[in-house]
């Protein structure tokens, strides 16, 4: 376990998957790795792009975590740099940073019907729509493919600032 970390803890009503008592009142604890920020800042710090043999590092690093979670069988639904930590990588010799792919709050199942929400006369999706599929806008279709769209634009994002 990396010696920077965060514990986030909730009531137990908000979680199934990890359970104990503490002091009569049920709780999870989540242990968090503490992250430089965010991509989105480190995309603003920039300004301009970032290195090129940078974002080929940072898009491995997001194919790796997109794999996994549809490999999971869940779609992320909502990626973009904000849900993107950046993290001091601890494993190897040189100091770098890596992209790991966070906040999976909007994420779904794989083939799950997708939740419209009805606000008014407008249908809304899961996700920001700088960074929605074609899909997803015309016809509320978020499974896998959607990501990979989504990351295409975070590629994008990270070469022009």
């Amino acid at each position: 376990m990396p010696e920077a970390m965060v514990v986030k803890s909730a009531k137990m009503r908000d979680s199934e998957s990890i359970q104990y008592e503490l002091q009569g009142e049920e709780v999870y604890n989540l242990a968090l790795e503490v992250a430089w920020g965010s991509l989105a800042r480190l995309i603003k710090v920039f300004g301009r792009g970032l290195p090129e043999s940078d974002v080929r590092r940072y898009t491995c690093d997001l194919l790796e975590g997109i794999r996994h979670i549809h490999k999971c069988c869940y779609v992320h639904c909502d990626l973009k740099p904000h849900n993107i930590l950046v993290v001091e990588n601890e494993d190897d010799d040189v100091y770098r940073l890596v992209a790991k792919v966070a906040d999976l709050g909007l994420a779904k199942k794989k083939d799950e019907v997708q939740d419209v929400l009805i606000l008014g006369p407008v249908e809304r999706w899961r996700g920001t729509p700088m960074y929605l599929s074609p899909e997803t806008i015309l016809y509320n279709e978020q499974e896998e493919p959607s990501d990979i769209w989504a990351l295409g634009c975070i590629v994008l994002e990270m070469l022009t600032g």
